[in-house]
């Protein structure tokens, strides 16, 4: 099977996690019909998009989310097939449930066979999960901080001091990083923490979210499946081993 499709499908049926286990079973679809809406393109997701697939993943696993009983993720657009959702979406325009927007997204983002240019889609999917974020769905929250620190870095443009409380984006970002590193995903406190490392006066609070990370990591191991977030990891591991040292030639220096 597709290796992401794989990873997606394997988290949301997997009954080995008591602590994020769902009570209940999703679609199973098959390769073939995983591949006939998706082809290869879930193997290629960005950073961002990646986030989103895991995010969803765990959500529909936590027994605490208040989002489990909603129908969100690959397995249930294969399942009914892309037509379906489109159609909802159409049907329920002035008020589209959850589960509605956020499949929608997905097709949007991952769909083969799109006529429009990606430019066009990707804008629809935004929206789609800007809806989605607005009503406190988290994985959305991930997704939307995690294009906009995408975007700054594309631009060229330093990281965003975070007491630019007039920066809506800024402020937006900070907000839903902070609430997904609250909720304990891994990938938001490792860039929140990045993001405090840059201000001496967060500092602290910066390596105490990489440490928090690293734990999240540690007793989970669905992370190991994200390059990204082994990635962050390590980047983690490195920072806060740099940190020691420098604390340990500040007490040595002390000494003398």
């Amino acid at each position: 099977m597709l290796k992401s499709a794989a990873l997606v499908l394997a988290l949301l049926s997997s009954a080995s996690m008591p602590v994020l286990g769902s009570t209940r079973q999703p679609p199973n679809p098959t390769e073939q019909e995983v591949q006939a809406i998706f082809g290869q393109r879930l193997s290629h997701g960005d950073r961002p998009e990646s986030l989103l697939l895991l995010a969803i993943a765990m959500d529909q696993q936590a027994q605490s989310s208040p989002t489990r009983e909603e129908n969100i993720g690959i397995p249930y657009i294969a399942g009914v097939g892309a037509g379906y959702w489109v159609r909802l979406l159409q049907q329920e325009k002035a008020n589209p449930s959850l589960d509605t927007l956020v499949n929608n997204a997905l097709i949007l983002i991952y769909a083969e066979g799109h006529t429009h240019p990606d430019d066009i889609t990707s804008k629809a999917a935004h929206r789609l999960l800007s809806l989605a974020a607005e009503r406190g769905y988290w994985p959305a929250q991930v997704y939307l901080s995690e294009y906009q620190l995408a975007e700054w870095s594309k631009q060229g443009v330093p990281m965003r001091r975070t007491t630019c409380s007039d920066d809506k984006e800024v402020e937006r970002t900070l907000r839903y990083l902070k609430n997904c590193a609250q909720i304990g995903f891994a990938p938001c406190q490792f860039q929140l923490g990045f993001w405090y490392l840059q201000e001496t006066p967060t500092q602290m609070t910066g390596l105490n979210l990489l440490k928090a990370g690293i734990e999240a990591v540690g007793w989970d191991r669905r992370y190991t499946s994200s390059s990204e977030t082994m990635d962050d990891l390590e980047k983690s591991l490195a920072i806060l081993a740099a940190a020691v040292s420098k604390e340990s030639d500040k007490d040595l220096t002390g000494m003398h």
